[in-house]
């Protein structure tokens, strides 16, 4: 029901308990969606994350996740703003190789027609690509606010990027 659905500037999103077990919200949008969860039945979607993998589709609220489930080669398709979740030190850090990172999807994936954007709010990196991997951007993906202060790990370097040795991040 539509009066169960938050607003986009409701004080209850991103303000649930991190460690809630439910997986779900009553639209069966996946939980947490950005930076935690949200209080209620709806999770607020700003950030949806496809994973297309050996055959597979599955859906994630965070990129984090999707990469941590991520399967040989293939996609994760990014859809509106991702932001940097409670307790991350980045968005994203790529740690598989053969996976393409899209953006521009909207939030149904039924079309890649606009920009999407990973967002670090100024607290943290956005991509750490680990030593030894190869993996792709696209051209869709808009990456802001990343920072990387003295005390985290490799110091100051890559606010918004940090690629490690003998890694490899492609543009496209």
């Amino acid at each position: 029901p539509d009066y169960l659905k938050l607003d986009q500037d409701s004080p209850m999103i991103d303000t649930g308990d991190p460690n809630s077990p439910v997986g779900s919200d009553l639209e069966q949008d996946p939980r947490p969606i950005n930076i935690s969860t949200d209080i209620g039945a709806d999770e607020f979607t700003a950030c949806l994350v496809r994973v297309r993998d050996s055959g597979t589709t599955r859906f994630f609220g965070q990129v984090q996740l999707a990469i941590n489930d991520f399967n040989g080669s293939g996609f994760i398709d990014i859809a509106g703003t991702c932001f940097l979740p409670q307790g991350a030190s980045e968005i994203a850090r790529v740690d598989r190789n053969n996976i393409t990172f899209t953006g521009g999807w909207q939030l149904d994936f039924s079309a890649q027609d606009t920009t999407s954007y990973l967002d670090a709010l100024g607290g943290g990196r956005i991509i750490f690509v680990e030593q030894n991997i190869s993996t792709k951007f696209d051209d869709r993906l808009t990456i802001r606010n990343g920072f990387a202060d003295s005390g985290s790990e490799n110091g100051a370097r890559g606010g918004a990027i940090y690629i490690e040795p003998n890694a490899n991040l492609t543009l496209e």
